[in-house]
């Protein structure tokens, strides 16, 4: 075993031991929603795309999800307008499709 393979051994090893330290599957821990103290939404688009937020497009196929998703991408990585006509925020996107190749869809 070389170097290179030690240190990445001893990296995935490290990692292994700070999962299991944080993830105890025989653990519940409950909050009670009295010590939480609420958070405004930080908005995107507001009330449509708030920001750090998970937002799923499901439907059948053929429907126009990835064409919606690309022009709101579009909005965005560009510091455009959305469809209201507000200003959007320039930044960046991440796209993951399981349904759409990259060649011949997405790009």
């Amino acid at each position: 075993m070389g170097k290179h393979d030690y240190e990445q051994t001893e990296i995935f090893r490290q990692a292994q031991v700070e999962i299991e330290q944080a993830y105890k599957p025989d653990t519940l821990n409950l909050i009670h929603a009295a010590n939480v103290k609420p958070q405004p939404i930080r908005w995107l688009w507001d009330g449509w795309l708030a920001r750090g937020k998970l937002h799923i497009l499901a439907g059948q196929p053929g429907t126009g999800k990835t064409t919606l998703a690309l022009a709101l991408g579009a909005i965005l990585t560009n510091g455009g307008h959305w469809p209201d006509g507000s200003p959007a925020p320039q930044g960046n996107v991440l796209i993951w499709s399981g349904e759409d190749d990259i060649t011949d869809t997405l790009v």
